[in-house]
């Protein structure tokens, strides 16, 4: 998501339904069904029409879900093609949900995630702590609460050029994996001992 190799197409403003300057929170639920997520609940449908509810008031809401949604959450559900989730997140005036990756791609493309889990799982923990492009909040009542808070005041600050100021940094700091993994392969096996003799 480098702007080396991604480009934004603008014409999803379009797809979308919306006009030019019109705003709109991305949500994220997630089944939590994966190996990983054993034992984790995330948000209920409470809360999940709870949120709903908030940003709607401000701005408009797409949801993409790994579950069917019910009936009365089904008009927001994103309809946008599966290659196209990119595009949909860096023109997104938030992110919100379930899913770490998603929170991390968002971080990378300059647009502020709020993740809501109760695990610290390093890579998140790291964009939250050290560059602001991610808040996380556990999943219960009270981090609800916050997490819908903070989604808000985000929303009234509009202020984009400060999450793309922070991306910048943090593309900055680190390296372009992409490239890294192009030259070990295209160099193997001499890339392999280079990086041996430098240990």
């Amino acid at each position: 998501l480098r702007p080396r190799y991604f480009s934004a197409d603008p014409s999803i403003h379009r797809e979308l339904g919306l006009k030019e300057g019109d705003r709109y929170v991305l949500m994220r639920f997630v089944s939590h069904r994966a190996v990983h997520d054993t034992g984790i609940s995330g948000l209920s449908l409470k809360m999940k029409r709870r949120a709903v509810e908030k940003f709607s008031e401000i701005c408009r809401v797409f949801i993409s879900s790994e579950q069917p949604l019910p009936p009365d959450l089904e008009p927001y559900k994103l309809n946008t093609p599966v290659d196209r989730i990119h595009d949909v997140i860096h023109q997104a005036a938030l992110c919100f949900g379930e899913s770490a990756t998603m929170s991390a791609e968002s971080a990378v493309l300059g647009v502020h995630a709020i993740f809501l889990d109760e695990r610290d799982l390093g890579y998140t923990s790291d964009i939250c702590e050290k560059y602001g492009l991610i808040s996380q909040y556990k999943p219960d009542h009270k981090g609800f609460l916050q997490a819908i808070e903070n989604g808000l005041a985000i929303l009234r600050n509009r202020e984009p050029d400060v999450w793309r100021r922070k991306r910048e940094q943090l593309l900055h700091d680190h390296i372009d994996v992409t490239e890294f993994m192009t030259w070990l392969i295209e160099n193997y096996p001499e890339s392999v001992r280079s990086l041996k003799s430098k240990v």
